[in-house]
């Protein structure tokens, strides 16, 4: 058990390196495009802040989150970009504080008609930076010192994400900190402000298809015939052993030629579709 839990936990860190690595390659080759669509955000502050506070308890941290009553909720930009930010500055906070608290504080900077410039405050009680590190934070691969890799893990790059992404979005970031008390991380984003009477919800754009209620199966498993069309076979081989464990009768396509056909020959009570394939 004690080597499978080093596996999983190799995996992840390993997962998360190359995925920094590919945001921060995609960055300085100027390949990453804002995509910006309609969201509320509070739901996109409270679907962030959740995940992140089951590990803060987990620490027996207290973990707050504040908007400011004043802060339009209905905005514009990218939202899965701004919720990175948060996730890679909360999840710091929390990863090296101890004991006391952190806390995510929204306020508005400034705001007109048409555009809203937000701050957003992160806040903890942890072990602090040293005045002399302060600068070379946000470089690729840096940590405020040569022992907090070892100490707590990391990549060193998610605050170089950060600062990169806050900038395409037009924005501004900083630290305030001392060695033993704690750091204060905020930045700026400017966003615009959806027309009034606009109704939003969540920003995932297949959010509106997904049923308000979990659907009914029927009693029999086995009466129930899914068609699984992925061609990914690491994925084939996961997704098949789930569903044949549960009783379901399963035909496999591995390209959308073949889905079409099985779907001309075959009544299936649901498709599962990769929808990047």
């Amino acid at each position: 058990q004690g080597y499978v839990a080093s596996i999983k936990q190799s995996g992840r860190n390993l997962v998360q390196l190359i995925n920094d690595i590919l945001d921060l390659s995609k960055i300085e080759a100027h390949k990453v495009e804002l995509d910006t669509h309609d969201f509320n955000l509070e739901t996109e502050i409270a679907s962030t802040s959740n995940l992140l506070t089951l590990h803060a308890r987990e620490k027996d941290l207290t973990c707050t989150t504040v908007i400011d009553p004043e802060v339009p909720l209905l905005l514009k930009g990218d939202a899965w970009r701004l919720r990175q930010i948060i996730t890679n500055l909360l999840g710091n906070a929390i990863k090296f504080t101890q004991k006391g608290a952190v806390s995510l504080h929204v306020s508005l900077e400034d705001q007109n008609q048409h555009q809203a410039t937000l701050r957003f405050t992160v806040q903890d009680s942890g072990i602090g930076i040293a005045a002399d590190k302060l600068e070379q934070i946000f470089a690729p691969f840096t940590q405020a010192d040569t022992s907090t890799t070892r100490s707590f893990g990391g990549t060193g790059l998610g605050l170089t994400i950060s600062r990169q992404l806050v900038e395409l979005m037009g924005g501004t970031i900083g630290v305030e900190s001392s060695e033993g008390t704690g750091s204060t991380f905020w930045f700026t984003v400017p966003l615009a402000k959806q027309p009034e009477g606009t109704v939003s919800g969540s920003s995932h754009p297949a959010a509106g298809l997904l049923p308000q209620q979990p659907v009914p199966l029927p009693p029999v498993a086995d009466t129930i015939r899914l068609l699984l069309a992925e061609d990914e076979p690491t994925n084939q081989i996961f997704i098949r052993s789930i569903l044949q464990k549960s009783g379901y009768r399963l035909d496999l396509a591995q390209n959308g030629r073949e889905a079409l056909d099985l779907l001309e020959k075959n009544d299936y009570t649901l498709v599962l579709m990769d929808c990047m394939m």
